[in-house]
Formats: C-alpha cells, structure tokens, sequence
C-alpha cells in the first residue's frame, strides 16, 4: 500500500512539474522581486564609555567635616554619573524633545509626526556589556547604542548628535543640581545669621526697656553712682538666663543706666555682640564662591563616533530568496497533497 503511494507521489510529481516548477519559480520570482525593491536600511553604532574621574571632579564639593556637600557618600562615583545616564538615553522623555525639536520627521517616510516619532524610536536600541579591562574597572559598563534608518549618512548625524544632546543635558542636571543644593545651603545658613541679627536686636530692644525702667525707679530713689560693686556689662548675651540678674538694676543709679540707655540705642550694628555670627558669615562669603562649572562636568565619553556605512542591515536578500524558495516548495508539496487526495477519490 505504500509503495503504491509513494508511486502515485511520484506520477504526480511527472505529470504536474510544469505546475510545480511554476510555483516555485514564482514564490523565487516574488522574493527576488521584494528583495530588490524593498528600501534598504542601514545600521549605525555608537560607542560610549564611562567619564573619567577628573570629567566629575569638580561635583565633589567638600565640607569642613570631609564629607561630600551633594551626597550622603563619601563622594559621587563616575558609575553614578554614567548610570544617570543611560537613564537619560533611553527615556522616552528625552528622544521626544530630542526629535521634535530638531524636526526629525521630515528625515522620515512617514508623514505622521508622532508615527515618524515611533519608527526613530524603534530604530534605536542599546546593549550593554561588561568588559573586564583591569582589577580598578572591573564594574565599568560600555554602552554600544545602535540605529537603523534608510540613508546611512543621516543615521550616523543623527545618532551622534543625540548622543550628544544627552551627554551635555545629563551634565547640564548634576550642574544645576549642584549649584541648586550650593545655592540652598547658602540660603540656609543666611537665614540662620539674619535670625540670629534679628533676635539680637530685639534682646538689645529689650535691655533698652528693661534699662529705662530701671532708670525711673532710681531716679525716683534718688540713686545718681552705683551702689553695688558689681560693673555694668554691656554686651548682649543671647541666653535668657544672662538677662536675669540677683542685683536690681536701679542700684547700677542713673547715671550708669543713662550712659548705657544711650549707648545702646546709637547701636549702628548688633553683629559684633552676637557669639559664632562671623564664623556663619564666613561660610555664607565661602559658599558665594562655590559654582561647579558646566564645562567642567562630563556625564559620559564617546569612544567611537557613529560612522556612515555601505553594508545593509535590511532587506537580507539571500536570506529572502532562500526563503522564497523554501516557500514555494512547501506551496508545491501543499499542491500535490490535494492533488492526491482527487486522485484517490476519482481514480481513472
């Protein structure tokens, strides 16, 4: 029974094979057809490294105690800058400002922008490998970031000036983040020194009344020079406890409690009386100084450029007419089942 199969097979083979010739040839035909008019598309790669350390240097600010002024660690590491990014790169964020503002879409076929928007981001991908080069970069990641699009040329502008757009965006973020918390911490500590200013001059306020008070009395009690040995202390001490004295002010006699009553209030100025002022003034006039420099931070390095090529990366046209071929056989032995199945229903 099965070699009377395998022999109508083959009859059908011969009496069909002009049939069966003709979907093959077509299927291999169609496929020459699309492998040569369907747009080429070309890929373009970049290759990016970590920065170095002097390229984050200057975020590394550090306070009197050593420690990092923009970060709870030690100090910010080349891998946390490099992390932010890769972050950046492949935020959608980023390539939609990237593309629209440089008008992209008219470098694509598709007319839609928010269309055109989805095929550049498509075309880009990002592999990340690990190469161990010596024991001290160990962990340092290389970031190849590829794109595909139909003119070479354009793909390799393209990829190298987005790159760059995100390089300089990402340092542009750690830079204003920086000046941003420099700018904070001077805030605060100019704050502290007007707070401190503040409640000195209402102390010095409150010395002048209790004073005048004082004064009354002893003018009253007819009390003119001093009747204790105690002397007279001028200088405001910031400490509730300070204003308190077991010596009645009036026994100080008016004419002490006048010279000071005057004294203090020609007070141009309450700095001088006000304990550990200038040591914050001093860090506020450090701080005025501290700007980290944009040109001085890099968020990344690019250790070779995308360059234009020759060589498709689609259509694959061998691969398409292999597989047109493998097509129409398939189709071919498709045909000849059904072909055998008439036969062994109407065998003549």
């Amino acid at each position: 029974m099965k070699d009377q199969n395998i022999n109508n097979f083959f009859d059908i083979v011969i009496e069909k094979k002009k049939i069966i010739t003709s979907i093959i040839l077509l299927s291999v035909f169609i496929s020459i057809f699309y492998a040569l008019t369907a747009t080429p598309l070309y890929k373009t790669s970049i290759y990016i490294i970590p920065p170095q350390e002097k390229d984050i240097n200057a975020l590394n600010i550090k306070e009197r105690n050593g420690q990092s002024f923009l970060t709870s660690d030690d100090q910010i590491k080349s891998q946390d800058v490099y992390n932010m990014f890769m972050v950046n790169a492949q935020s959608r964020k980023y390539q939609r400002d990237y593309f629209f503002k440089n008008n992209l879409s008219k470098k694509f076929t598709n007319e839609n922008p928010e269309e055109a928007f989805e095929d550049f981001h498509k075309g880009l991908s990002f592999i990340l490998d690990s190469k161990v080069l010596s024991r001290d970069i160990r962990e340092e990641k290389f970031l190849t970031v590829s794109f595909i699009h139909n003119d070479s040329a354009q793909a390799a502008m393209i990829l190298n000036s987005y790159i760059d757009t995100v390089i300089k965006k990402t340092s542009n973020e750690l830079v204003n983040g920086a000046n941003k918390l420099i700018s904070n911490k001077r805030d605060s500590i100019q704050g502290e020194v007007d707070a401190k200013i503040k409640l000195a001059r209402r102390i010095t306020q409150d010395r002048i009344v209790q004073l005048e008070e004082a004064l009354k009395i002893a003018e009253r009690l007819n009390i003119v020079e001093m009747q204790i040995n105690a002397t007279n202390q001028q200088s405001v001490i910031m400490s509730d406890d300070n204003l308190l004295n077991n010596n009645p002010l009036y026994l100080y006699g008016s004419k002490a409690l006048k010279v000071e009553i005057e004294t203090l209030s020609e007070r141009m100025s309450e700095d001088s009386f006000v304990p550990g002022l200038r040591s914050l003034q001093q860090q506020v006039d450090a701080l005025d100084l501290i700007k980290v420099n944009p040109n001085a931070v890099k968020a990344a390095q690019v250790d070779q450029k995308a360059l234009p090529t020759s060589v498709r990366y689609s259509p694959k046209r061998k691969l398409i007419v292999f597989l047109g071929l493998i097509f129409g056989i398939f189709l071919s032995l498709v045909y000849i089942f059904f072909i055998s199945i008439f036969y062994q229903k109407d065998p003549k």
